[in-house]
């Protein structure tokens, strides 16, 4: 029959084998070194409580403990038991070993710490997929548009050059009345640019040299149409189905846009500045 007692240290009630009478041990609860009493005197420290205390049965249900000692035949020291057995509220005991305790909460940790390293990782991944502008400064992009024709390069005067930031869609598709390059250049009111702006992108048109430059609000990636202002398509070449659904996401109508001049349809990534030339 096993050795009820108190721990006179935390005041919990105690279980152990009668051959661990007179034993140090150390309190499961406290972890304080108690020497185990006989019954009589186990029982006494029990009633003793109980008559300080009142009735603490429901306290008990959750704090008493029976340490298992089927391994030794000697007392060994308080440290050397592994089996700590509790009882539930239902009344049946629950044992646990240390080492499983142990093993649980460093296997908890190392789910913890994965779960947290696998977040950082996805969450880098996602932001480095995002097709739109990265949250960095002002993008100032600057290139040469030209023509080779008949073994010499010449400079694509008028060329239109427009940049969308990558998914990043108008409400309303833009019209693309005045963008054309055989059109008068638009104002910085007209509609149209004032949307394309909106968007956080930008147009504008080759000069005498073939030179532009594009002033973006923060740099990422982009898609970059651009027109030629002197190069056509032949009569029988019809531009890419894929291209013209990709712009008709932007334009109301791509194709006029496009009418039957030579394009280019790129997506590049700019950071602070960047370079970008085309030759027809």
């Amino acid at each position: 029959m096993p050795v009820q007692f108190i721990c006179l240290h935390c005041q919990r009630k105690l279980s152990v084998s009668q051959r661990k009478v007179g034993a140090q041990l150390k309190c499961p609860m406290c972890q304080r070194t108690i020497t185990v009493p006989t019954q009589e005197e186990g029982l006494a420290l029990v009633e003793l409580r109980d008559s300080l205390h009142g009735d603490q049965n429901e306290q008990d249900a959750l704090s008493e403990f029976v340490v298992h000692d089927d391994r030794w035949d000697d007392h060994p020291p308080a440290e050397q038991y592994d089996n700590v057995e509790t009882e539930s509220l239902s009344g049946h005991p629950i044992t646990v070993t240390r080492r499983i305790v142990y093993l649980q909460g460093g296997l908890l940790g190392l789910v913890a710490f994965l779960g947290l390293l696998l977040g950082i990782i996805v969450g880098r991944l996602t932001d480095n997929s995002k097709s739109g502008p990265s949250e960095t400064g002002p993008v100032r992009v600057s290139g040469k548009i030209t023509i080779a024709e008949h073994s010499t390069v010449q400079a694509d005067v008028g060329a239109v050059i427009i940049a969308f930031p990558s998914g990043h869609y108008p409400d309303e598709k833009i019209a693309v009345n005045g963008l054309r390059p055989d059109q008068r250049p638009p104002s910085d009111q007209h509609l149209s640019i004032s949307v394309i702006e909106g968007l956080g992108g930008d147009y504008t048109r080759a000069n005498s040299r073939g030179q532009f430059q594009l002033k973006l609000p923060v740099g990422g990636a982009y898609h970059v149409l651009v027109i030629s202002g002197n190069s056509h398509r032949p009569p029988e070449e019809l531009p890419a189905t894929k291209d013209l659904a990709e712009m008709g996401r932007y334009f109301l109508l791509a194709t006029d846009l496009l009418d039957h001049y030579n394009y280019r349809w790129n997506q590049v990534r700019w950071r602070t500045k960047g370079t970008f030339n085309v030759e027809f």
